[in-house]
């Protein structure tokens, strides 16, 4: 059964199009808590990490930075995704890109997607890296809570499918304002859907078979999580390589207007 839209009326000749392409998603709300655990589902902070494994560094041997990570026994179920474990995005914090490669967005040399299929005897907090802190480049540091609500959401209009499925109406852009405001309202924070850019989605051409997103982080004010000039995060990965739990092909991409 398809979902009844409200939609701007420049895209009502598209409706049925629209209300087809409805997906589910999690939508992620950030908000700061005193209490916040190493194993929590966050952005920033104290990362859960196994004693038993070696910590992601760059190129350089320095480590990498906690942007998030998700714990899926708090996280409602989510099509083929874990329901254990913790999966976590580490980004290089002395790379004025953020560890984004922009020849090859599944280069991880600059960032690591990890995951942890089960929670283990984690290594002692006082034995973490430490980082020089007056060299950190980061789009925040502010540790804050991940809740999460499961929503559906019509097809983003900078989606690359977009142009095939809606056509001529997204030439509309006097009509973007009324569909963005209902379905796409800042902050943009979640899990799966589809994605929003400031600029093109990276999958036009080169990476169409990543339909999954992973995780998505917007820029937010208040806890100073700012993507270049308030910019956009985005990791995907391809059905089959999650499917397989295999995070080494990661696509991640950030940009901003």
């Amino acid at each position: 059964m398809t979902e009844k839209l409200t939609l701007p009326q420049a895209f009502e000749t598209s409706r049925t199009v629209f209300e087809q392409s409805v997906q589910p998603y999690i939508h992620v709300t950030l908000e700061k808590s005193e209490a916040i655990s190493r194993t929590d589902s966050k952005v920033f902070g104290v990362p859960y990490f196994s004693e038993n494994m070696p910590f992601p560094t760059n190129e350089e041997g320095q480590p990498l930075k906690l942007l998030a990570q998700l714990n899926f026994e708090q996280m409602p179920p989510y099509l083929n995704f874990p329901t254990t474990g913790i999966l976590q995005f580490f980004i290089d914090p002395y790379d004025d890109l953020y560890g984004m490669d922009f020849d090859d967005g599944t280069n991880q040399t600059g960032f690591r997607v990890i995951y942890h299929e089960t929670i283990e005897p984690m290594l002692p907090e006082e034995d973490l890296p430490t980082y020089d802190v007056e060299e950190l480049i980061l789009p925040g540091t502010t540790e804050a809570k991940m809740t999460f609500t499961p929503k559906t959401q019509p097809i983003s209009l900078v989606d690359f499918r977009a142009p095939a499925l809606v056509g001529d109406v997204l030439e509309d852009y006097d009509s973007w304002d009324d569909y963005i405001e209902a379905y796409y309202a800042q902050p943009l924070h979640q899990i799966g859907g589809y994605s929003y850019f400031t600029q093109t989605d990276p999958r036009e051409y080169e990476y169409q078979h990543y339909t999954t997103m992973l995780l998505q982080i917007d820029s937010q004010m208040d806890l100073d999580l700012i993507w270049g000039d308030v910019g956009i995060a985005n990791f995907f990965i391809t059905n089959e390589d999650l499917a397989k739990r295999d995070f080494s092909r990661v696509l991640y991409n950030w940009d901003c207007g």
